[in-house]
């Protein structure tokens, strides 16, 4: 059953993403992929390679010897004019990401569904083993503030120590029978202001395994999207008191 969850017009969202990776086509040149982002020029303007390098690191009786790195173009990135909306077209996948103010759920979405189905067509990938999505919120307490006035499962102390804590990194992986995991990271966020801290919630869920898209039959995908935006939401709205959403309703 899907659960029901509120509306928040003002959502702490810094940057949230939809990924796909894909098996390419072994003939598949990164060239082509420039070709694509090209395609998109009217709503996407900017376009910036995007590269990888390969390196090797050998050890000798005393020292170790790493050879020069080879940097080999790897894909595409393409932004859109105001700069919020953007998308990398890669030989291993695709990533959409819409950076702040996020808007809904359902437009960022629609908006990645449109360049992605131009990829996916033109590309032709033999198919999809992995959908993902990812939202990286960031959170402001007051400084010297309980975290429990934040959150409903704080990091902890140890007991003895002092009870405020300045700085903190906290990770978990979950992984549920219906096939989805989810990797949630909790840090503070260095910054300048003297009276309150930013706190990230970074929620990362995905389902690895292999994908129909016979015959560009994308509804498992779909589908899958949805259930990884469910379980995104109930990891964040069970980990923030009930009584803080009302400041970004």
């Amino acid at each position: 059953m899907t659960q029901e969850f509120p509306n928040l017009s003002r959502a702490p969202v810094h940057e949230a993403l939809v990924d796909f990776r894909v098996r390419s086509r072994g003939n598949l040149k990164a060239e082509r992929l420039a070709d694509l982002a090209d395609s998109f020029v009217a709503d996407y303007p900017r376009r910036d390679p995007i590269h990888r390098f390969h390196g090797q690191i050998s050890f000798d009786d005393q020292d170790a010897v790493s050879e020069q790195p080879n940097k080999e173009l790897y894909g595409q990135r393409i932004t859109s004019a105001d700069g919020l909306n953007v998308a990398q077209l890669r030989i291993d996948g695709f990533t959409f990401s819409r950076l702040a103010p996020y808007e809904s759920w359902h437009g960022m979405v629609n908006s990645a569904w449109h360049v992605w189905e131009r990829y996916f067509r033109e590309l032709r990938p033999k198919g999809v083993g992995r959908v993902a999505t990812r939202f990286i919120n960031v959170l402001t307490i007051a400084r010297m503030r309980p975290l429990d006035h934040l959150l409903t499962a704080p990091p902890l102390l140890p007991p003895g120590l002092p009870a405020t804590c300045s700085a903190f990194l906290f990770r978990y992986v979950t992984e549920a029978t219906d096939g989805i995991a989810s990797t949630v990271s909790l840090a503070t966020e260095s910054g300048s202001h003297p009276e309150s801290v930013g706190l990230v919630l970074d929620i990362d869920c995905y389902a690895n395994r292999e994908f129909s898209v016979k015959d560009g039959d994308m509804l498992e995908i779909k589908e899958t999207l949805e259930r990884l935006r469910e379980r995104k939401n109930t990891i964040f709205f069970r980990s923030i008191r009930p009584e803080i959403l009302e400041d970004w309703r």
